[in-house]
């Protein structure tokens, strides 16, 4: 669905804050990099690109087959096209004053432009019990951003949004033998790396190597393909079971391996710097909680010179949720279409965490069930989507039963990646973007995605059992028999890890509640209303508040 609004003149301002800028003129700026196939595209090639497709009257259709982690604007006489790649890797936002449109990948430059803005009450309520502002809202009234995989378009005074992407996976529900699945799966993790190891170009590739599943695929496809310029590094408590793993790991692939400590005290002296809360303010634009995890580790290493300026980072984001560990069981039997308010009521439950839909807000109901409804509208056109005719589904037909009617999970798996995945997982990047360092998701490449997207069964998928016996089988043949065969949390009892959930605050890997008031922590766990006593939601509070005050 296209979104039209009224306006007047223009002015855009690219900084490059969320990735390398290449600019043609004053009409045309590329952040990240976008590969078509294989090719790696320049700024002038994407540009011809763009222009072609514009004069066949195809550009969303042309952006559709653009690989790779960008953001691009282009002007041309009295157009403007804005794009973010499928998942919004790198936000831009806009704003419309005295129909004056401002665009621009900087919040903070946007909020410069003009006085009398007001914030978004409702926003901030998303914001503490999500941990982002769904939909095209920031914390801003007057402050938009441009979704995920959104063709952006400013012509004769009109601003037009349309959506060229969805997840939606909509393969049988039929389960068949994992072992079916590995050849196209193998070939497409394949074709992942490959285009990371041109793009990097001998450059040094660094891998956040947790103790799950994600990051460990990547190192062994890495390690499979020869190359050479590798380091890895985890952080956290001495006596974590994610160290252990990601040591044992990266020394049976005899790769470089760095650990930084996190404790107490660590996290006590990032708080008092200036440094780390303008990393707060800068992560969070006005739109998401900000995500700090990784925030000492990087600093550290980058201050004792174990990552190269030039190097290019490798997070395992986000191989859970593609492969299908984010799947709601009691979506999977029923169909999309006829079960709104299902598909509703789960998306509260579980990403503003309600144990009944009615505690939350009437008025961010209202605006989830309009988005589900505008996924279950996107449904019903993809039924006969061009998406479903790829080259890369083609070649394994014989696997590809498509399903005759979408079900319910499909929609929740469309919004989760619309806004969480968007807009907090891969937020999670400005990390690297603040500090300087470039970085590339192998396991969001087109291919991979539309192996889960076209082929892979739905329940093949769920609980991501394809995904974990795949790399438990590519772990033995590369490490040993011992190679660890869960993640880190698995390592742990039920019973024992409900007694860590209930005791976070002294049991958390990484100490990360040393930023939390032990007394909203403990009112929380008194149940007292609106305490915001977990990381998430007293950061976003925080942030928010420092935000509140910046807002002209």
């Amino acid at each position: 669905m296209n979104k039209e609004q009224k306006t007047a003149a223009i002015h855009i301002k690219i900084h490059g804050i969320h990735g390398r800028l290449t600019s043609i003129g004053n009409h045309f700026h590329y952040i990240g990099q976008a590969l078509l196939g294989e090719q790696i595209l320049s700024a002038p090639s994407l540009l011809q690109y763009i222009k072609e497709l514009i004069s066949k009257q195809q550009l969303a259709q042309g952006i559709l087959k653009l690989n790779g982690f960008y953001a691009f604007t282009y002007q041309h006489n009295n157009t403007v096209y804005a794009v973010t790649d499928r998942l919004r890797s790198r936000p831009l936002f806009y704003a419309i004053h005295k129909k004056t449109l401002y665009l621009s990948d900087s919040t903070t430059w946007l909020n410069q432009q003009y006085s009398g803005k007001s914030i978004n009450r409702q926003g901030e309520m998303e914001l503490i019990r999500a941990g982002y502002i769904s939909g095209e809202d920031t914390l801003i009234t007057e402050m938009q951003q441009i979704e995920a995989a959104t063709l952006f378009t400013y012509q004769t005074n009109c601003i037009k949004k349309q959506k060229y992407y969805h997840f939606m996976p909509k393969n049988s529900s039929k389960l068949i033998a994992n072992s079916a699945l590995f050849a196209p799966l193998d070939k497409a993790l394949t074709q992942s790396i490959n285009r990371l190891i041109s793009l990097a170009n001998g450059r040094q590739i660094v891998i956040p190597l947790s103790g799950g599943f994600d990051s460990r695929i990547i190192a062994l496809y890495l390690k499979q393909a020869n190359y050479h310029n590798i380091v890895t590094f985890t952080f956290g408590k001495t006596t974590s079971q994610e160290v252990r793993i990601s040591q044992s790991i990266a020394n049976g692939l005899n790769l470089p391996w760095h650990f930084v400590e996190y404790n107490r005290k660590r996290w006590r002296k990032a708080q008092k710097s200036t440094d780390f809360n303008a990393f707060l303010l800068f992560i969070s634009s006005f739109t998401s909680v900000p995500n700090v995890q990784v925030y000492p580790a990087i600093k550290a290493l980058q201050q004792n010179g174990v990552i190269n300026p030039n190097a290019i980072i490798v997070p395992g984001h986000t191989g859970d949720f593609s492969s299908g560990g984010h799947i709601p069981s009691t979506l999977m039997a029923i169909p999309a279409q006829g079960n709104a308010k299902a598909i509703v009521n789960c998306i509260i439950g579980k990403h503003y965490h309600c144990k009944k839909p009615t505690d939350l807000d009437s008025r961010l109901i209202a605006k989830i069930s309009l988005q589900v409804d505008a996924l279950l509208q996107a449904d019903a056109l993809l039924q006969a989507d061009a998406l479903l005719q790829a080259d890369a589904l083609l070649q394994f037909s014989s696997l590809l039963i498509a399903s005759k009617q979408s079900p319910a999970c499909s929609i929740y798996e469309a919004w989760e990646f619309n806004e969480r995945q968007a807009k907090f997982i891969v937020n999670s990047n400005r990390y690297y973007d603040y500090r300087k360092l470039d970085w590339w998701m192998p396991l969001w490449d087109n291919a991979l995605i539309d192996f889960w997207q076209h082929i892979a069964p739905l329940a093949n998928r769920h609980n991501s059992g394809l995904w974990q016996e795949f790399i438990n089988l590519k772990s033995r043949e590369m490490l040993s028999e011992a190679a660890p065969q869960t993640n880190a949390s698995e390592h742990y009892s039920a019973f024992t890890r409900r007694i860590r959930a209930i005791f976070d605050y002294f049991t958390d890997p990484n100490a990360l509640y040393t930023l939390v008031p032990f007394h909203r922590w403990l009112l929380r766990k008194l149940k007292y209303p609106n305490a915001n006593g977990t990381v998430f939601s007293y950061l976003a509070e925080k942030t928010s508040n420092n935000q509140q005050k910046q807002i002209k």
